[in-house]
């Protein structure tokens, strides 16, 4: 599979539009934010989920599912089904507990 593929299959999908000033709409339609900013160059798409139905199936009538043999089984169904590893064992479990215990970690003495 070439590289950013898996990213074009990513919706990114922003919410309470009714909520936000004009400065954070503008924003969020920039796709300002880093994360996003990276997912967009590599093909990810952006829709606004309004609160109503109309968005909804537009983001949902967006997604494209490809044949099931052309799917390819993410690194943490390999692990967790074909491995039998639990969850904190698997690669994207040992990066969650290790970003908490770094969080852990810096505000130790805070409070």
């Amino acid at each position: 599979m070439r590289e950013g593929q898996l990213q074009e299959q990513v919706v990114l999908v922003t919410t309470m539009w009714d909520e936000v000033t004009e400065e954070v709409d503008s924003a969020r339609e920039q796709g300002t934010c880093g994360f996003w900013r990276v997912m967009i160059a590599l093909g990810s798409t952006t829709h606004h989920f309004e609160r109503t139905t109309e968005p909804a199936w537009k983001i949902i009538n967006s997604l494209s599912v490809p044949p099931l043999a052309s799917r390819r089984q993410l690194q943490i169904h390999l692990e967790m089904v074909d491995e039998h590893l639990p969850l904190q064992r698997t690669a994207a479990g040992r990066s969650v507990l290790d970003t908490l215990n770094d969080l852990i970690s810096s505000f130790k003495g805070i409070f």
